[in-house]
């Protein structure tokens, strides 16, 4: 996870959030600007650059957009080639999309047109055409490769703003997971394994009069105590498949739920909708949050 904290309450102000698994390694951290960067290898020779941006709506003067166009420029040149991703809150609401029309009077007509003329100068397009706070479009998605965008929609947010999200044809590089042995300690039958304890300590207490050095009588006791957990403690190996084990058809519906109940609350904007679309995602987050934690319970 790649982050940067920003002003005197060293808040967190921009975020990418990537999977261990991944290729991936953070480029750049902007030092005047809320932006940072990170890139993930598709293949060896091809990235993805992925960047993150936040323009607070308080930041009226057009110096601090220029340093953000700076910053972005200079990751353009440096992966001329490379799949571009610029995502974030740029706080423009002046600017309707896709027409690329400026309508508004909320900043001024310079700094609207300079984050446009940014995006035709890289050959980049703004692909968000819905409102992701109240009737305005400020959270935007801009890439140099549309083509491989095939959905781009809005989902509930953690906050005010709607979340965007993005589908796109991209496979990046993983790195192999490798299986491993988990010790299932709630199967364990306690008797059993404080006897065989109980034994073997006392075995090791009697071996102590054989002028056994320090590190002897540690290698006894490792290997004894790791033979004691391969004989008592059922265990299991891990699959090799990249799972998410608390995803089940009870979350997914769950979810599903939650998303219908968005889409019609958003549709009618009847308060009885919003409402009940409340309701069920509190009961989704909370769902959401238990199910990693009865895994792991299941699992030990």
């Amino acid at each position: 996870m790649y982050s940067k904290r920003q002003g005197r309450k060293r808040r967190w102000s921009v975020l990418i959030a990537i999977k261990r698994v991944l290729f991936a390694k953070k480029y750049i951290k902007a030092k005047n600007v809320e932006l940072i960067a990170a890139q993930i290898n598709i293949t060896d020779t091809k990235f993805l650059v992925i960047i993150s941006a936040y323009r607070p709506p308080n930041k009226n003067d057009i110096d601090y957009l220029k340093q953000m166009i700076i910053e972005i420029n200079e990751l353009k040149l440096k992966f001329k080639n490379s799949t571009f991703w610029l995502g974030g809150d740029f706080n423009l609401p002046d600017i309707k999309w896709p027409e690329q029309n400026i309508s508004g009077s909320m900043y001024s007509k310079e700094l609207n047109e300079a984050f446009i003329d940014m995006l035709n100068n890289l050959g980049i397009e703004q692909m968000v055409d819905f409102p992701t706070r109240k009737d305005n479009i400020l959270d935007l998605f801009c890439t140099n490769q549309p083509a491989l965008i095939t959905k781009i929609k809005s989902i509930p947010g953690i906050s005010d703003h709607d979340i965007v999200l993005v589908d796109a044809i991209c496979k990046p590089q993983r790195s192999k997971q490798s299986q491993h042995k988990i010790y299932l300690w709630k199967k364990v039958d306690i008797k059993k394994i404080k006897d065989v304890t109980s034994h073997f300590i006392s075995e090791l207490i009697s071996q102590t009069n054989e002028n056994l050095n320090i590190d002897q009588l540690w290698n006894k006791f490792k290997e004894g105590s790791n033979k004691i957990i391969d004989d008592n403690v059922p265990s299991k190996i891990t699959k090799s498949k990249y799972t998410n084990p608390w995803a089940n058809r009870d979350i997914d519906h769950l979810c599903k739920k939650q998303r219908k109940a968005y889409n019609k609350a958003k549709k009618t904007g009847k308060q009885e909708h919003k409402d009940k679309y409340k309701k069920v995602k509190s009961y989704c987050s909370k769902r959401n949050k238990k199910s990693p934690e009865h895994i792991y319970a299941r699992n030990n």
